[in-house]
């Protein structure tokens, strides 16, 4: 069937739309890498997997959500594709992402660039193009996504455990990941320091695999035990 561009523009948008308010629409377009595939390492999201398409969708909404997972389990690309989602659907969404190191942190970016440039390739004509930043070893360190029609831009920022992506401003959604691997008192004063910008309306997602210690705060945190702050 031929379109006319009129044709091909109204498709556009309108399949963007769908992806932009149905974040399984829009992982059901995601690829991942998998570096134990057999032949390509670049494969589509498994959304058959039951409990993927659950963790989205909570993803996707919830203001509070502690995820004590597993290794293997792709955790953390089904998070960076809600902060995908987030900064390409949301204008002016400020997106933290904090892990071990800076470095680490940077290297969810990197998860989420390459599945950029393995959208669908009409929807590539119709999203804005996202500019990456790389710091002194290399790595993607901050992505920023323009927005059409004056619109904020978007904003996704790498950040270490001992960082504060808090203080200068207010974020839309925080994704930190292996909680459990960070030291116990800086994962207590981080807590401590994001709690001032998502009590005004942030969301937190926070991730882990279980900590060396059961003292430790990402223990406390997920069986409800810790109220300081």
């Amino acid at each position: 069937m031929n379109f006319s561009r009129n044709e091909a523009l109204q498709f556009i948008a309108e399949d963007l739309h769908e992806a932009g308010s149905d974040i399984l629409y829009f992982a059901d377009n995601i690829y991942t890498h998998d570096p134990h595939a057999k032949g390509t390492k670049i494969v589509k999201l498994p959304l058959w997997k039951t409990y993927i398409p659950r963790l989205l969708t909570l993803a996707a909404d919830h203001p509070r959500l502690a995820i004590y997972k597993s290794r293997q389990m792709m955790v953390t690309w089904i998070i960076c594709i809600v902060c995908l989602w987030e900064a390409l659907f949301k204008p002016g969404s400020h997106i933290a992402l904090i892990s071990m190191k800076e470095e680490d942190a940077g290297k969810l970016i990197g998860r989420m660039k390459l599945m950029v440039e393995h959208l669908p390739a009409h929807w590539l004509l119709g999203l804005p193009e996202p500019k990456y930043y790389r710091g002194k070893k290399g790595i993607i360190l901050r992505m920023v996504v323009p927005h059409f029609g004056g619109e904020p831009e978007s904003v996704i920022q790498a950040y270490p455990q001992n960082g504060n992506p808090g203080r200068s401003e207010t974020l839309s959604l925080c994704y930190w990941d292996e909680v459990g691997e960070c030291d116990d008192a800086e994962a207590r004063n981080m807590y401590a320091a994001l709690r001032p910008t998502l009590e005004n309306g942030g969301r937190l997602i926070m991730s882990s695999t279980p900590p060396r210690s059961e003292e430790h705060f990402w223990e406390h945190f997920c069986k409800g035990q810790y109220f300081g702050g």
